[in-house]
């Protein structure tokens, strides 16, 4: 079958152009395009992990193309796919490779869940470049294995279709041109100045690439086609060179593009600029409505975390989330419906430059008592590094306004990081400024027929001349405000031992106070004030300890008081909730802090402290005034209800043991469940094929074997041995009778007459004769099969040309034909 099978391809090959020349050319046409791809796909990873994956893609894709007429295509298809997944989970997830060699089952798992999803994760990644990280290099591992095989199958193995196979090469420019930055890098050539720089080089270089092989093929094959006599050949070549013609006018004007936005170094839409990442905010609560359980004698000593590496004297607070968006309810994190600065979460690729001028600071966190998804941050993040826990580095998001760090995995029903947990955190401190303007642009809206006593306070404010468009008369009023008030952490103080552990710390008498910070609240706190309003001290007075005290609350009422006061005037401020960083780096529940940020014109921001004193308790109102004049709504007594654990403790035990049975058992058939789902997929997307084909074939020949009449079982033994034949590659065409089959194949011409006699003659086929032909056909196979060497047995065994062959040639699949007694 192999001398057959070399005959027919120089037939096809003849006069075509094809050739070693013709293959070493395009081959490496394409390959020098996908390099310059590659090489305009730097910035987006950057890393040496993605060097070696575009290299290995590249390498594969060209050699399995290349391998195509030899094996056919729809094994070497099955072949890429095979070797794409396969490569794929070697060189795309290195972080999860068996002692960094091998991948492992999970990498598998990875790699085919980053086919779907790392797109959308790649164009809405915080920043660039991103490294190894993730399965972040799933795409550009797919654009450049399949942009290799494709144009180098297509440009080689076709003489008419080809240019398909140098638009396929040249699209892969299209990757880093979609992925990459809107904005490039400048350079300089020849004195001339390029906005965009290296993009628009490589821009160029795609261009100048594609147009030249274009030329070549067109000139090589005009060359070997103008020797070729008959008007219909002609034709054919100027439709080709029509065809070509239009191709070269694509490649033209979609690089002309290209150039164009190169030299005039206009931004241009990409990806990353459209496509809004999808983090859904709405569900967070607002850490700023926790604020007091921190001072419940169950937090308020208990360690949440401790920093080691950090000097307290520069940090001062750490960040624990900026608040920027506020209802009348609750201060929390922008919304898109919120109309303020539209806080977006964008996943954080392991590190990103940080361009903020100022100190950095490193320091690391190990978590004890504190829970949640807000990761204490001081700064502008650069990195954040949970170690081996790769849950953890890979859901920690930005939000790109604020620069509120999240962790958003979730482990055991728990939402981001928990006791146990250690990162690295790396930032930028900027430094503050000690004057200026405060920046225009409030994003709350404060009325006076809605807030009457802020505005009141706030008009008395001006009249005694403090200025609040300035970052001094702001400091001023602010420190006003606290001077004014009295720290109060919950509504009861109880008395004697039974008080509250912060009570302890005053060392003064305790006031009681509601909680919230709802338009309500405060302006109930702005009355409060308003009644002491005519001992306002002149701005320079503002911390004296002769400044009437009349407000009670903490950093939750004053912190939001403050910054609806900034609001009032136009102008921005923010609310921040965070610690304050003990000396040894041990935070507690009571170092948990809340203060407002204000923007200056400048556009950075500045803290101000928003703590009211305790030294000093109120003189002009009383606490039961206090509770009256802030009504709250009175919850009726119920009576006590004995809890189920005290009326039946044996039966509580046995629930809760039997709740934790149930969970641990849940869990382990989760540990067990997941993986072997995920081996079957794996198997499903690399046997699948391959199996589905070997049943069908079986199933063919069964059902051939099987006929009712031996006659025409007979001619399904012949149908099977054709099949065998065109399988593995011989080219049998649809006149020849039998005979041509046998000898083209050097097969005895008995197993021809054989199927003749059945197909026409009146003599009567037994079940026996039909047995014996059978086995010689197969004994015939198997003799041809022999001298075969084991990829084309294995590439015939998955092809589906035969299939194909008999579909076209309108006969039924499986047999049962009305056979002419001189074709096949």
């Amino acid at each position: 079958m192999s001398g057959t099978r070399r005959a027919a391809r120089a037939a096809r090959n003849a006069g075509t152009g094809t050739g070693t020349l013709w293959t070493a050319v395009n081959a490496s046409s394409a390959v020098l395009l996908l390099v310059v791809s590659a090489c305009w796909a730097w910035p987006i990873y950057a890393s040496t992990q993605y060097i070696v994956a575009a290299a290995v893609a590249i390498v594969l894709g060209v050699g399995i193309a290349l391998i195509r007429p030899r094996v056919g295509t729809l094994s070497s298809l099955m072949l890429a796919v095979i070797v794409y997944v396969g490569a794929g989970a070697w060189v795309a997830i290195p972080r999860l490779r068996i002692l960094g060699v091998l991948p492992s089952l999970e990498a598998f798992g990875s790699f085919l869940r980053g086919v779907v999803t790392s797109w959308h994760e790649l164009a809405t990644i915080a920043t660039l470049p991103v490294g190894s990280f993730q399965a972040l290099l799933v795409p550009a591992f797919t654009v450049f294995f399949w942009g290799a095989f494709v144009s180098v199958a297509v440009s080689v193995g076709s003489v008419r279709a080809g240019m398909l196979g140098v638009l396929a090469a040249w699209s892969t420019t299209l990757f880093p041109s979609a992925f990459g930055w809107a904005l490039g890098t400048p350079l300089s050539v020849a004195g001339i100045g390029l906005p965009q720089g290296l993009q628009w080089m490589w821009g160029v270089a795609s261009f100048v690439g594609a147009i030249a092989w274009l030329t070549w093929r067109s000139a090589y094959q005009r060359s070997r086609q103008l020797a070729q006599v008959s008007g219909s050949r002609r034709q054919r070549t100027r439709a080709q060179r029509t065809v070509m013609g239009a191709a070269l006018v694509v490649v033209t004007v979609l690089a002309g593009s290209t150039i164009a936005w190169g030299v005039t170094g206009q931004s241009r839409d990409v990806l990353r600029t459209a496509i809004e990442p999808q983090v859904d905010v709405s569900s967070w609560e607002s850490p700023l409505s926790d604020f007091r359980s921190y001072f419940t004698d169950e937090l308020y000593q208990e360690t949440l975390f401790t920093v080691t590496g950090a000097d307290a004297s520069i940090v001062g607070r750490i960040p624990l989330a900026i608040l920027d968006a506020y209802d009348g309810v609750t201060y929390h994190v922008s919304e898109y419906a919120d109309g303020g600065s539209a806080d977006s979460y964008e996943l954080l690729p392991g590190s990103r430059p940080v361009d903020d001028a100022g100190q950095q600071v490193s320091y690391q966190v190990t978590v004890n008592g504190y829970s949640g998804l807000w990761l204490p941050a001081v700064g502008a993040v650069s990195s954040v590094n949970f170690g081996s826990d790769e849950d953890l580095n890979n859901a920690i998001f930005v939000g790109s306004s604020t620069g509120n760090v999240v962790d958003l995995a979730e482990r055991g029903g728990v939402l981001g990081i928990s006791s146990g947990d250690t990162f690295t955190y790396t930032g930028v401190l900027a430094p503050e400024a000690s004057k200026g303007q405060l920046a225009d642009g409030a994003t709350v809206t404060v009325t006076e027929e809605e807030y009457p006593e802020l505005t009141s306070w706030r008009d008395a404010l001006v009249a005694a001349g403090y200025d609040l468009s300035t970052l001094s008369g702001v400091t001023q009023a602010i420190t006003l405000l606290t001077n004014s008030g009295y720290l109060s952490h919950s509504v009861d103080v109880g008395s004697g031992d039974e008080q509250p552990m912060w009570t302890q710390e005053l060392g003064a008498e305790a006031q009681a106070s509601r909680a919230g910070h709802s338009t309500e609240r405060i302006e109930a706190l702005f009355g409060q004030l308003n009644e002491v309003v005519s001992s306002i001290p002149d701005p320079a007075q503002a911390g004296s300890d002769e400044v009437s005290v009349a407000a009670l609350g903490d950093d939750e009422q004053f912190a939001t008081a403050a910054a609806l006061l900034i609001q009032s005037t136009g102008k921005q401020a923010r609310v921040v909730v965070g610690f304050e960083l003990p000396e040894d780096g041990t935070v507690l529940g009571q170092d948990m802090r809340a203060w407002v940020q204000v923007r200056l014109d400048d556009g950075s921001w500045v803290d101000i402290a928003a703590t009211p004193q305790s030294q000093r308790p109120p003189t002009e109102v009383e606490t039961e005034t206090q509770l009256q004049q802030d009504p709250t709504t009175v919850q009726p007594v119920l009576p006590e209800v004995e809890p189920p654990s005290q009326v039946n403790p044996e039966a509580a035990d046995d629930q809760s043991d039997q709740d934790v049975v149930s969970e641990e058992g849940f869990a382990w058939l989760d540990r067990v469940v997941k993986p072997v789902l995920l081996g079957l997929l794996i198997a499903v997307v690399l046997f699948g094929p391959p199996l589905l084909i070997l049943a069908a074939k079986s199933v063919r020949r069964r059902q051939r074997r099987q006929r009712a009449q031996p006659a025409a079982a007979v001619i399904g033994a012949w149908d099977e041995f054709v099949d065998r034949a065109v399988d593995a590659g011989t080219n049998i065409p649809a006149s020849s009778t039998r005979r041509e089959t046998v000898r083209a194949l050097g097969s005895p011409e008995v197993l021809a007459n054989i199927a003749d006699t059945a197909a026409f003659s009146d003599a009567a086929v037994t079940g026996a004769d039909s047995s014996r032909y059978w086995a010689a056909v197969d004994e015939e196979l198997s003799r041809l099969w022999a001298r075969e060497k084991w990829w084309t047995k294995l590439n015939a065994t998955l092809r589906l040309r035969s299939f194909v062959r008999r579909i076209s040639l309108g006969q039924a699949v499986t047999g049962q034909k009305a056979s002419r007694g001189d074709h096949t």
